[in-house]
Formats: structure tokens, sequence, C-alpha cells
């Protein structure tokens, strides 16, 4: 419960209930753009042992050639549209 009320996990959930709520955590990254995903895993390796203030300037490096990719794009005319966008990796 301590873990959970910093932050550190998610949820708490019953032995019975662990693996649907996996899945279902397993179903909202997925559903995520894969180049954010993949940035997202790659930042959690890379940053977890750095300074604060370094890992705040890698975040960033990792983070901005996302901003420039045709899934960036589609990011915001499915927000404009109202819809839910369609991700192609690139």
């Amino acid at each position: 419960e301590d873990a959970c009320a910093i932050g550190l996990v998610n949820a708490i959930v019953l032995p019975d209930d662990l693996l649907a709520v996996a899945l279902e955590t397993a179903d909202a990254i997925a559903a995520n753009a894969p180049l954010a995903v993949q940035a997202t895993w790659r930042g959690a390796r890379e940053l977890r042992d750095l300074p604060l203030a370094e890992a705040y300037r890698r975040q960033e490096e990792l983070g901005r050639p996302l901003r420039a990719t045709d899934d960036a794009r589609e990011a915001q005319q499915a927000f404009v549209e109202k819809r839910r966008p369609v991700w192609r990796g690139r």
C-alpha cells in the first residue's frame, strides 16, 4: 500500500486478478505509438541510474526525435478529428 501511495506501483490486486490486470495494462501500453513505447522503454533502462539533471537532459534527447515523426503528426490530426490515431511506427 505504501508503494502504491508514492507511485511506485500502479495498483494492488488480488492474486486471482493479477493476470487480467497485467493483460489490461499491456493492452493500454500496446495502444500507444510504437516509437513512443520503444523510447519510453529505452528511457526507463537508461535513465534510472543517472543523476536527475542528466536524466532530464537524456530524456529530452530521446523524446526530441519523436516530435518529428509521422506518428506525432497523426496523433495531432487524430486529436483534432476526435478519433483514435492509426500508428505506423514512422
